[in-house]
């Protein structure tokens, strides 16, 4: 048996190549970006923030009470001879206070060149987060304005991804 007769020759090659390479072509490769997102939780909400802007996590210390100080700053704690305000996110975030644990964190958050403590009531993990399955908030959120998005995941509640931007700047935050 010759070649030719087993599969049409080096031109059926040729035409199968040709018919593989236009197939691909018809069929866009699927595009996935990832994120690294470090997942929270206060009063039960599943958070998140961007890992570009958590710089560390604590164990929640004592902190010193500041007189005058916006309302969210629950006081400030040596950060190894520097000062560091700490925000109680469930006031920043008009969430029920819920009681501190031993599971309860200071996020070291950093937003212009400055480092800020939020208070958190545990960090469940640093998830990698595909871009493209994030949704959009649902309507009357409450936290809609301070987000970026949403991604769905396999529990009931899917996982709020803030916008570090918009955290501590806006109308969000009560007046002194």
């Amino acid at each position: 048996m010759n070649r030719r007769s087993q599969g049409g020759g080096s031109d059926a090659i040729l035409d199968f190549a040709d018919r593989l390479r236009s197939s691909r072509k018809a069929q866009p490769e699927e595009q996935r970006t990832f994120e690294n997102w470090v997942v929270f939780s206060v009063s039960g909400r599943a958070l998140a923030l961007p890992v570009s802007h958590v710089r560390e996590i604590l164990r929640l210390e004592q902190l010193t009470g500041v007189p005058n100080a916006p309302q969210p700053v629950a006081g400030v704690m040596n950060l190894r001879g520097h000062v560091l305000p700490v925000v109680d996110t469930h006031v920043l975030l008009g969430l029920p206070h819920s009681p501190v644990t031993d599971a309860s964190r200071v996020l070291i958050f950093l937003l212009n060149n400055r480092s800020i403590g939020l208070v958190v009531d545990d960090v469940t993990g640093l998830e990698k987060l595909q871009v493209e399955l994030v949704q959009t908030v649902a309507q009357g959120e409450p936290l809609a304005s301070l987000s970026k998005g949403v991604f769905p995941r396999g529990d009931d509640q899917p996982l709020l991804l803030l916008n570090p931007v918009r955290l501590l700047t806006g109308d969000h935050l009560a007046p002194n």
